[in-house]
């Protein structure tokens, strides 16, 4: 049975957010710098966002 692995690193996910704002909103001049990739961690009582290291995976068996 074939598998699939994907993998989206915190950069991958910052360039997949800058290209859907610049097809969405042509006109503003956006970048990258101006991406913040947060989250919110359930093992943090206060529940708050925060900058933190991102990873995206995906497992499928097809």
């Amino acid at each position: 049975m074939p598998k699939i692995h994907i993998e989206y690193t915190e950069a991958d996910l910052v360039l997949l957010v800058l290209r859907d704002l610049e097809n969405t909103m042509p006109e503003v001049d956006f970048k990258k710098e101006d991406i913040k990739i947060l989250v919110k961690s359930k093992q943090n009582y206060k529940a708050e966002w925060e900058i933190a290291a991102f990873k995206a995976t995906i497992d499928l068996s097809i």
